[in-house]
Formats: C-alpha cells, structure tokens, sequence
C-alpha cells in the first residue's frame, strides 16, 4: 500500500440541531477542524471542541485572537458562553466553546461575522502552514 498523504476535505457530519449553526461557523475559520459537539451537554450547556494549526501555541493565538474579537463586537445582553484551551499532553491539543442553548446561534453569528478579520489576523500571527498541515498516512481510511 505505501505511503500517503491525506489532506483536509470538507464532509457532511450529523451533529445536534441547536449547536449546528456554532459548527458551521467555526468552520469559517480557515484551519479550524471541529472534533466534536453536542447541544446539551455537561449543565446543559452545549459545546464545540476543535483544534487549529501544528501544536498548542497556534491554536492559543486563534483562541486568544477570537475572544478579543467577541469582546471588541459584543450583543446587547452577552452571549453566555466560555472559551478555553486544553492540552492532556495527547498528540492533538484541543479547544473547547461551551455555550448556553438559547445563545448558540447568536454566538454562531458573531463568529461567522468575525472569521474574516480572524483569518486575516492568524495569517500574519501563524502564516499559512496552520491551513495546510499535510497528515502522513500508512494506511487509506475506508470510510468517511
């Protein structure tokens, strides 16, 4: 079989219909992979964990550079939700947004509105090797 190298396609998912529209905009950030999220989870709040970039100092720069924004463009009564970074010491560190239901959307907008100055800022803080991070495979995943 070889070597490989797989590269980034976008896939259809099925994830929770209150906490889609939060997935759909973190996907407008170029580099972010969503890994996983749930509409009620841990309180009943709902959440979204994904990662960015080659290591954890890239994906803190994202996180650090997206709250700012939400801070700087904030709606009238909040958005309810937390940002924060973990590393368990894994190969992949992660990033988690926890949001209360009701909010989900309204953040989900904010992020959409966001991204493109976020793109613009991670491309001068990280460059272009946090969207293009070639993953080395010795084997083909048979499904999606």
């Amino acid at each position: 079989m070889g070597e490989h190298t797989e590269i980034p396609v976008r896939v259809n998912a099925w994830v929770d219909e209150g906490i889609a529209p939060l997935v759909l905009a973190l996907n407008e950030i170029d580099g972010v992979w969503t890994l996983s999220s749930c509409e009620r989870g841990i309180l009943g709040r709902g959440y979204v964990d994904f990662t960015y970039g080659q290591d954890w100092k890239e994906l803190a720069v994202l996180v650090d550079e997206m709250a700012g924004l939400l801070v700087a463009h904030p709606p009238p009564h909040g958005y309810g939700y937390t940002l924060h970074l973990e590393w368990l010491g894994g190969i992949t560190p992660r990033a988690q947004v926890l949001v209360d239901p009701e909010r989900a959307t309204l953040l989900a907008d904010a992020i959409t509105k966001i991204a493109p100055e976020l793109n613009r800022r991670m491309m001068q803080s990280v460059g272009d090797r946090a969207r293009k991070v070639p993953h080395r495979s010795t084997t083909c995943s048979a499904r999606h």
